[in-house]
């Protein structure tokens, strides 16, 4: 699969906090994303899933075997062993095999590199390497371990899905320090609003110090798993929208760049079919486009689809 530059759009799903939908919401926009095209083929999307549990791979493949081989975890073994691996073709799930396991084959424009258990060790490892180190160039460079083994793979695909691991590891910066773009789902609720401030500011020290250049930016809070008639949903959402993120960006100059275009996205509601889809391995835009969970997942892709690149906003701004 060959694709022209620029190299695809990379976009981390993340929050500290697990029980929020984000892997729900990471494999269905890239689903969503694959049955798009630009007028002349579909896009071709990667998901990366980063989490130990290894959800998003299990949901994408079904009861098909998780590869001990090809999966992140043993391309950063590798790694650590000081052989610096590159993903490779073969090392995607569905990229050369005749027959495409993820999602039985619905959407051949879209892989998998999938993640394994043993993913838990390496973050472990990894952190005592170089992650509780202080010297900045030491953790610019650990931290830039997925770039450096996704750089070959990133110039095939127009977008690359995060799924991040629902605290914020290493394997977590590194997938902030490669993305472009991030979305954090959050239930509309106290616990998951809560931790909402601490992601960004977290977030937002890593890139200041990393980073800062970048114009990378958080472009969503996706909310999730909410019920339009339930009051106290409605009150979260009400401060999301009217005060806690203008209470946000007022917090630092950085953090009013970083959030600069964040939307409040209504998300997926709570809905029993989006369980069973997840139960029996579908994706939601494999449901018909009157369906409410597709028209919801739709208008997020349709929200993303309008995103410039930050290269491209550069040169409207110096314009």
């Amino acid at each position: 699969m060959q694709k022209s530059s620029p190299p695809g759009r990379a976009i981390a799903v993340i929050n500290l906090k697990g029980g929020v939908g984000k892997t729900t919401l990471a494999v269905n926009l890239a689903a969503g994303l694959a049955n798009r095209s630009d007028g002349t083929r579909n896009y071709s999307v990667l998901l990366v899933d980063l989490d130990s549990q290894a959800s998003a791979t299990s949901y994408m493949l079904g009861e098909t075997p998780l590869d001990p081989e090809n999966n992140i975890q043993h391309i950063l073994a590798q790694w650590m062993a000081g052989k610096q691996p590159v993903v490779l073709p073969e090392n995607i799930t569905g990229r050369t095999s005749a027959r495409n396991p993820v999602f039985n084959g619905t959407w051949p424009n879209l892989h998998l590199l999938q993640a394994f258990p043993g993913l838990r060790e390496i973050e472990y490892g990894a952190y005592i390497k170089f992650a509780s180190k202080s010297d900045v160039l030491e953790r610019k460079k650990h931290y830039s371990i997925l770039q450096f083994v996704l750089e070959n793979a990133r110039q095939d695909y127009d977008y690359i899905i995060f799924d991040c691991p629902p605290n914020y590891n290493w394997i977590a910066a590194g997938a902030v320090q490669m993305a472009d773009d991030l979305i954090v789902p959050v239930i509309p609720d106290f616990l998951s609003t809560n931790g909402l401030r601490d992601l960004v500011l977290t977030v937002s020290e890593d890139i200041a110090m990393l980073s800062p250049r970048s114009g990378k930016r958080i472009r969503a809070i996706a909310l999730m798993l909410w019920e339009s008639n339930n009051n106290v949903y409605s009150q979260y959402i009400r401060d999301l929208r009217e005060e806690q993120l203008t209470r946000l960006r007022n917090t630092s100059p950085h953090i009013k760049e970083l959030l600069r275009d964040c939307e409040i996205w209504d998300g997926l509601t709570r809905r029993v079919l989006v369980q069973k889809l997840v139960q029996t391995y579908r994706a939601i835009v494999s449901e018909d486009a009157g369906q409410v969970s597709r028209s919801e997942l739709d208008k997020m892709v349709d929200s993303i689809l309008e995103w410039k690149r930050p290269e491209a906003e550069n040169v409207e701004e110096r314009g």
